[in-house]
């Protein structure tokens, strides 16, 4: 019986480019510091980033999205650039006895451990003062009990980052009830979102005013603003049901690995929600 032929040679650029992974410290040794000259070296902008984690030997990123800023709850994974899982939920009541089943679930489908979470994403608002209070409590338990990073993500920059790569022009709006409404504008300039409305808490005929042309609107304002939305801008804003359109923990997760990309996260203790519109409690009290 003859034996298999070998197997062919590695493509020469793949041997180039772990030749110079080696030279660089890249080897398989692991919790070594690169040196800041090579996030500029060949080897790093010939490779994505899930490559350059492999070559390195280090464990994919991998974090854990979580959004209960609506009435509709989303959990989502991002691993390395990519969207692993997505699941949401409508609620009636409070988020608390989905939100830990959804958790479950995701990462029983990734077929991922809480032990492999890099970091944790979590809308942060505004928002459902008590989707907040939840979603923001349980990953905090979660980041703490891991040892790992929790970043909070603004709720409507997260709402306009699901749909930013069909738009040049995102404005998501959350109702507030009261008849006020929490909305921002973001244009959409080289694939980034930069925002033209900062989050406001604002009335619908004063957010006309500021906007004339919204591009795509999203949110669960929608489900009671449709009318006099459409009546306002007209042909000049694509309104996008919330049913279809609404939050995604994967976005947040991306979100999160964006920003930890950019420096260290946030002390745990000193992330809380961001309501703009005080609570009844604190109105009270005042």
């Amino acid at each position: 019986m003859s034996n298999p032929p070998p197997a062919p040679p590695p493509p020469p650029a793949l041997v180039a480019m772990q030749a110079e992974a080696q030279g660089h410290g890249h080897g398989r040794r692991r919790g070594i510091r690169h040196p800041p000259c090579c996030r500029l070296c060949p080897w790093h902008q010939s490779t994505t980033v899930a490559d350059r984690r492999r070559l390195c030997d280090l464990p994919p990123v991998r974090i854990l999205g979580i959004d209960t800023a609506t009435w509709c709850a989303a959990v989502g994974l991002w691993e390395d650039g990519r969207v692993v899982a997505d699941q949401k939920q409508q609620t009636t009541g409070n988020h608390a006895v989905a939100l830990l089943g959804m958790i479950d679930s995701v990462l029983n489908s990734a077929g991922w451990g809480v032990e492999s979470l890099s970091a944790i994403g979590v809308a942060a608002g505004p928002g459902s003062f008590t989707g907040l209070r939840v979603g923001l409590s349980t990953a905090k338990g979660l980041a703490f009990a891991r040892n790992i990073d929790l970043v909070a993500v603004p709720t409507l920059t997260a709402l306009a980052a699901t749909v930013q790569q069909s738009y040049d022009r995102v404005t998501p709006i959350l109702d507030a009830r009261k008849d006020e409404l929490y909305a921002a504008s973001f244009r959409v300039i080289d694939g980034r979102l930069t925002a033209d409305l900062d989050a406001c808490l604002i009335t619908p005929a004063r957010l006309f005013e500021r906007l004339p042309a919204p591009g795509a609107v999203l949110g669960d304002a929608l489900l009671r603003y449709t009318e006099s939305f459409a009546e306002a801008w007209g042909g000049r804003a694509d309104l996008l049901p919330f049913e279809t359109h609404g939050p995604r923990g994967s976005t947040v997760a991306r979100l999160a690995a964006e920003r930890l990309a950019q420096g260290p996260a946030d002390p745990l203790a000193a992330i809380e929600p961001f309501y703009i519109r005080q609570s009844e409690a604190e109105t009270k009290r005042a």
